[in-house]
């Protein structure tokens, strides 16, 4: 509309100012300036930026997402104070301002909000361990995506407003280089939402512009090859511009190439860490030359699984000391038998917290029996003594029996209180464990002890971070073997770290075996993640995997049986009622009522199935008793 009348480009002809006019009269000085326009109307749209205060209208954007003293959620000791807020002001609205952007990035980048993966007491990195996450880029009124495109067209005409426009884009790259090329290729796109380009060299040269303006060319070809992650000829393609990383060619054009890989290597850290990870993984696979190099990433990702499952306290020392632990749960609740009067004495520690980890308001009292007493050993600082007197109290107790050693058991106390010491040791145990430097027996008990197991969360559940679940299959056969048995053995939910993956371990056992090519397998791998199914094939390749690792037969049984559609799983359940895998008792005792009520069906498919069938004859529960009904009536 605007092409096609000039008069139209006049601001006289716009509603009240806000962003999105500020930033088409942007645009519009820009377009003029690039055909070589100098009219009144482009005077007027200068003028118009100019009593709009745009640099103002910015920075005001930037503080708004920044902990200022005296905000309701500022800690007294944090902030941007008001002379802070003056120089940050000054930086990107003055003519000639006192501060330079390390100064102002060192001062400002602290304070501003982070859009950050938050799960209860844990906030992580949502995007890579490289690129944090603003709220600043985060609005849903495209409010910064119209101050990025100011700033990208104004910094490059020869107006005063070019230093003020480039020391915000300066500053935004710096911040969020992939979010701020997003900004503006979505403005360039033809597609209204993803970025698309009809016309292949359009896409060519915005890219180029990027470049030009001081985005790195690495994490520009990193982010376009997520963006075509799903693609699979692009992404053939990127995989093969990469695999130059290895390359030992000497001539011109093949050095070129190698340093293009190497750009794109550096520029992965700052893209979704998922798409990272299966990108190098898959780099390697198709290129065998390329090593892949996971370490880091791998420790990464473990200490998440850990930092997210690791249990209080007061659960590991209770675990630790089994039968000697009487009690651990809520006073109201504890056994009659337990309930002596309580009582304080010269020991007592008193002058410390003791509450679950992370919530002080749920505090914790360690109690031990001696005689027809029980003896606080330990309770919160913010607990007065005095309300033990005559009353059992309601919140979280641990009551140990009379031969437990007082001193030693505060001694692991506070050594368990070091949450962050506890994570470290497992994650270290963990790495040793999968290097063959320690035994099943003690990781399996040490994880035992101090990961959650009905709660067990297998990631983080967040689409851009990536999960341990990815690099089962990057590991050695022999390191992946160790990992699967511990998280499958430790509870039944670790199966979800394979979540949508179970054709994968057949599909990636045919790739190295050489009977299909990479081609094939990434396609396939795609398409049965899509579906989130499997076959028969593939499903019993993975169940006499399962079976070789030694993994708890009742939880290869559960898994079956939620998948007993397949006739393999069947197969499976058929076997362990037999006798193969362990005792089948001790699966139906491990089993819920509900699962147990799927069984005769699936049993009664064997030749043999009425025998299979008779020890569920004398279960109690009643759905299990119309399951068996159903199959004799």
């Amino acid at each position: 509309m605007l092409r096609g009348s000039r008069d139209l480009c006049h601001p006289r002809h716009w509603p009240k100012a806000d962003m999105g006019f500020l930033a088409l009269a942007s645009y519009q000085l820009y377009r003029d300036f690039n055909e070589r326009i100098g009219d009144e109307i482009s005077k007027s749209l200068l003028a118009y930026l100019t009593e709009h205060q745009v640099w103002d209208k910015a920075v005001s954007k930037i503080l708004k997402h920044a902990n200022k003293e005296g905000d309701f959620h500022s800690l007294d000791d944090k902030g941007l104070s008001e002379a802070d807020v003056a120089r940050i002001r000054a930086y990107f609205t003055a003519n000639n301002p006192e501060d330079d952007q390390a100064s102002i990035m060192a001062l400002l980048e602290p304070q501003l909000h982070r859009d950050d993966c938050c799960r209860g007491q844990l906030y992580l990195n949502k995007y890579s361990e490289q690129q944090k996450g603003y709220l600043l880029f985060s609005d849903h009124d495209d409010d910064f995506q119209r101050f990025t495109l100011i700033a990208y067209w104004l910094r490059q005409l020869p107006f005063l407003y070019s230093v003020h426009a480039d020391r915000l884009w300066q500053f935004i790259i710096a911040l969020a280089p992939v979010r701020v090329a997003r900004n503006i290729l979505r403005a360039y796109s033809d597609d209204s939402w993803s970025i698309e380009f009809n016309n292949v060299l359009e896409g060519i040269e915005i890219q180029e512009q990027l470049e030009k303006a001081g985005i790195d060319a690495g994490v520009l070809m990193a982010y376009e090859m997520s963006r075509e992650f799903y693609n699979n000829e692009r992404y053939l393609h990127w995989l093969e511009l990469y695999s130059e990383i290895s390359s030992t060619a000497t001539g011109m054009f093949a050095g070129i190439d190698r340093k293009k890989a190497e750009a794109m290597h550096q520029g992965l850290q700052y893209i979704n860490e998922r798409i990272k990870v299966d990108f190098l993984h898959h780099a390697s696979l198709k290129y065998p030359q390329i090593p892949l190099d996971i370490k880091h990433d791998l420790k990464r990702a473990l200490r998440i699984l850990v930092q997210l499952n690791i249990t209080s306290w007061e659960q590991a020392l209770a675990h630790e000391y089994g039968q000697a632990c009487l009690y651990i749960g809520g006073g109201d609740k504890a056994p009659a038998k337990l309930r002596n009067p309580i009582v304080a004495d010269e020991h007592t520690l008193h002058d410390r917290p003791c509450h679950v980890d992370g919530m002080s308001w749920l505090e914790i009292t360690v109690l031990q029996q001696r005689g027809d007493k029980n003896h606080i050993l330990m309770a919160d600082q913010e607990m007065p003594l005095e309300l033990y007197q005559g009353r059992w109290p309601c919140g979280s107790l641990l009551i140990f029996d009379q031969e437990v050693d007082s001193q030693a058991l505060l001694a692991r106390i506070a050594t368990l209180q070091d949450t962050n010491a506890r994570i470290e040791l497992l994650v270290e145990q963990i790495l040793a464990y999968l290097e063959g430097e320690v035994e099943y027996d003690n990781i399996a008990s040490l994880y035992g002890g101090q990961m959650a197991g009905e709660y067990f969360r297998p990631n983080a559940d967040e689409s851009s971070m990536y999960n341990i679940g990815q690099f089962i299959w990057m590991l050695e056969p022999v390191q992946r073997d160790r990992l699967a048995k511990l998280l499958f053995n430790h509870d039944y939910r670790g199966f979800k770290v394979i979540e949508r993956d179970y054709e994968k371990c057949w599909l990636h056992h045919l790739l190295l075996q050489g009977e299909i090519d990479f081609d094939s397998y990434l396609e396939l791998t795609r398409a049965s993640n899509l579906d989130n199914e499997s076959t028969e094939e593939g499903m019993r390749f993975m169940l006499q995997w399962l079976v070789s690792l030694q993994v708890n037969a009742a939880h290869i049984t559960l898994f079956c049986i939620k998948r007993a559609h397949l006739e393999v799983c069947c197969e499976f359940i058929h076997g362990h009622a037999r006798g193969e895998y362990g005792n089948f008792k001790h699966t139906l005792a491990y089993l819920h009522a509900g699962r147990r009520a799927q069984l005769p069906e699936i049993l009664s498919q064997a030749d043999d199935g009425a025998e299979l069938i008779l020890p569920l004859s004398k279960d109690r529960s009643r759905v299990v008793k119309e399951a068996l009904a159903k199959y004799f009536s």
